[in-house]
């Protein structure tokens, strides 16, 4: 999946709206402002370097650390033969590959919210706080770079809810953590 996303990764000029993540992440313009977490992290990594290529190394670094994501999460869900099926069309889905090989948010969005997934499945497993805190803190951290992934984390959450309604504490907490995600 790296491979894929860093290959000829300069060859084409940045466009339009690699332009704006730019502006944006230059000024946090009014746009940029309710989720400004790509922006902040683009700003930061402008300071390392510079060059289309170099410009788009956050979004391939997230958008293959997604594909791993989606592997953990297919794999607890499905078994490991489903999970190298998913991993496999996440690593060669063109949707997938264009938005990790442009200066844009959307596969941070992916890596924040496919770790929010994760750990989810992990607080489930364990009941443990330590994992609903994980996924409060990464669910606001992917609200913060895009909110398409809330479309992802909600019927995620609801389906975990259902899945615990029997255990009163357990809802409890999951339901504490959302309610920050709400207020943030």
């Amino acid at each position: 999946a790296l491979a894929l996303r860093l290959f000829r990764l300069g060859d084409e000029s940045l466009w339009v709206d690699e332009g704006n993540s730019l502006r944006d992440a230059a000024g946090l313009t009014a746009n940029a402002r309710y989720r400004p977490l790509y922006y902040l992290v683009l700003a930061a990594w402008q300071h390392t370097g510079n060059g289309d290529a170099w410009l788009r190394v956050p979004s391939a670094l997230f958008g293959a650390g997604a594909v791993v994501l989606l592997y953990v999460a297919a794999r607890r869900l499905a078994g490991t033969r489903i999970a190298l099926v998913a991993g496999l069309l996440m690593a060669l889905g063109i949707p997938e590959l264009d938005h990790s090989r442009e200066v844009r948010m959307y596969a941070m969005g992916s890596f924040f919210g496919l770790a929010a997934v994760v750990a989810l499945l992990r607080w489930l497993d364990s009941r443990r706080a330590g994992w609903v805190a994980l996924h409060t803190v990464l669910v606001v951290a992917a609200a913060l770079t895009t909110a398409g992934t809330l479309l992802l984390l909600v019927p995620a959450v609801a389906a975990t809810a259902w899945a615990c309604r029997r255990d009163r504490r357990a809802l409890i907490s999951l339901l504490a953590g959302w309610a920050v995600v709400v207020a943030v």
